[in-house]
């Protein structure tokens, strides 16, 4: 049910502004295949994760994401280049500081 009120609202949403879309051609397509491979990647990862975590253990680790994402986003999109910032790099810090401090009470917290 709530997997069909997301899908009907995301294209309600999208009735509206359909005209501004923009989209690519061929070319296009073949560069954003990648994104395509990943996402799909994650989702069957995550379908897997949930056998073996719980969810506050896998949102907890997800959380984590900025660690592999910005490095590529900066070394691989020259174009439109990711200004690494003071307060990006005290953030990422702050998250692992969190992930760890979840990782060392994970047994108290009943988490796997």
């Amino acid at each position: 049910l709530l997997l069909a009120v997301q899908t009907v609202s995301g294209l309600v949403l999208l009735a509206f502004v359909w005209n501004q879309i923009k989209i690519g051609g061929v070319k296009d397509a073949i560069l954003f295949t990648p994104v395509s491979v990943c996402f799909t990647g994650k989702v069957v990862l995550s379908m897997v994760a949930y056998d073996y975590c719980t969810l506050g253990t896998y949102v907890v680790v997800g959380s984590m994401c900025p660690l592999v994402s910005l490095p590529i986003e900066v070394f691989c999109f020259e174009e439109h280049r990711v200004r690494v910032s003071l307060g990006m790099i005290g953030s990422i810090i702050t998250i692992c500081a969190g992930v760890a401090m979840y990782g060392m009470n994970q047994s108290k917290l009943g988490g796997q």
